[in-house]
């Protein structure tokens, strides 16, 4: 006992906010929409983009879908959380301009709103869609839904 009671104690708990749902979701948008601007810069700058992501401390590639397309000469952008749309304002679609560098002003705007937690409303939502279908259950069932009864062998005579 001398050795512990030459420490400091203290009655504290770690911070809420790294287990935050809407930090959470927040984070994961914020990373997507810096690697969606990395694709950008390198489109316009003509060099090849390449998505990797660290497995067991190694590098290795993987899919990239990007956000932005082009559509009768003008860029749009659909924001995913996932791979799922997020709709805001009832599209799931932002017009950005002419160029590919009008994207990447969209991107910066969209950064900005996520950061001020403007998005946030969305994102809980998609994030507790996904989180249900991904455990096996349709998101779009509803929670009062009666169950069905249990088919099986019923005891008795057979016909």
């Amino acid at each position: 006992m001398p050795l512990l009671a030459s420490l400091k104690m203290v009655s504290l708990k770690p911070s809420v906010a790294a287990n935050d749902p809407a930090s959470r979701v927040r984070a994961k948008l914020l990373n997507a929409i810096a690697e969606q601007v990395e694709w950008c810069n390198s489109q316009i700058e003509g060099k090849p983009f390449k998505a990797t992501r660290k497995v067991q401390g190694v590098e290795q590639d993987r899919k990239f879908r990007p956000w932005a397309f082009k559509h009768s000469g003008t860029w749009y952008v659909s924001l995913k959380y996932g791979s799922s749309p997020i709709q805001i304002n009832g599209g799931t679609a932002i017009e950005s301009g002419a160029a590919l560098s009008d994207v990447l002003n969209v991107l910066d705007v969209v950064k900005q709103s996520v950061e001020a937690g403007e998005l946030d409303e969305a994102l809980l939502k998609l994030a507790a869609q996904r989180g249900k279908s991904r455990k096996g259950v349709a998101a779009s069932t509803p929670a009062d839904a009666p169950e069905k009864p249990a088919q099986g062998r019923t005891a008795g005579k057979r016909s």
